[in-house]
């Protein structure tokens, strides 16, 4: 089963997990937050989206 690196990745170091098929992984696609440009964002969506934007980037390769 096919799950994201970020989520097996403490079972794979325990070694509870092994990876197989690594050369047919699936090509990484960029995320993107969309909002309408001619609105104000609510700070809280600022917020949400440093958040999200920080917890990713300690998990995933860049």
């Amino acid at each position: 089963m096919l799950r994201p690196r970020f989520i097996v990745a403490p079972a794979l170091d325990r070694s509870q997990l092994v990876t197989v098929l690594e050369p047919f992984a699936p090509v990484p696609l960029p995320l993107s937050v969309v909002y309408p440009l001619h609105r104000q964002l609510f700070a809280t969506c600022w917020a949400f989206v440093r958040f999200i934007e920080e917890r990713l980037r300690t998990r995933l390769p860049q």
